[in-house]
């Protein structure tokens, strides 16, 4: 088992809003209909563990072996043949990496996927949200809740995570130049904001064929 000094174990890790980031992790392949998927990142197991239960095979990598990872192995050098699964994901992984070597790692996530890749980094705009929910409100709306929001692309008043490089919304760190770097390799399908989270952004990415030499 891993140790409790770990920090995915930790017991204020898994609190309401990081599980809100759980479920749209989750939804988000789901709706793709892969069966396999390589988890890059794997951390205390929660989206691999909930995708295996219904019927996704999941291997994880992680270049930490004390997180028990199926492969441990480095995101920049992943120890897989190329299209060897039909999705790859990394949650909350780019970020540790300098920003040049992120190419690299978007690099191999294109080589050993067929079709997708489904990815969240750090944002950190200013903003203002409110959620409103109430009885007859899926009756009224089609919805279960309404999300107002205004935010700000750039934050002056925010500090990076000390285990971070970068994250976006940081000078120098936009969300364009995010994009930018990710149209380098694939189509962006989907962008996502999860509601209460707005300090997660998430994207699913198609593989553009040409990028494979």
């Amino acid at each position: 088992m891993v140790e409790s000094k770990n920090p995915y174990y930790a017991a204020d890790y898994d609190d309401l809003i990081r599980f809100i980031t759980y479920y749209h992790q989750i939804d988000l392949i789901r709706r793709l209909g892969v069966r396999e998927l390589l988890e890059v990142g794997c951390g205390n197991r929660t989206v691999s563990a909930y995708l295996g239960w219904h019927g996704v095979k999941v291997i994880t990598c992680d270049l930490d072996a004390d997180l028990r990872p199926d492969v441990v192995g480095d995101i920049r050098h992943l120890p897989f043949k190329a299209d060897s699964f039909e999705a790859a994901a990394a949650f909350e992984v780019l970020e540790h990496l300098p920003w040049e070597q992120v190419d690299a790692a978007l690099k191999e996530l294109h080589r050993v996927s067929r079709h997708y890749v489904v990815l969240s980094v750090p944002y950190l705009p200013l903003y203002f949200e409110m959620v409103v929910r109430f009885p007859l409100l899926r009756q009224m709306a089609g919805r279960p809740y309404l999300d107002l929001f205004v935010g700000l692309p750039f934050s002056c008043f925010r500090r990076c995570s000390p285990s971070h490089h970068w994250e976006l919304g940081l000078p120098g760190y936009s969300l364009r130049r995010f994009r930018r770097k990710l149209m380098s390799f694939f189509r962006i399908e989907r962008e996502l904001r999860p509601v209460l989270h707005p300090l997660h952004r998430l994207f699913v990415l198609t593989k553009c064929p040409e990028k494979d030499s």
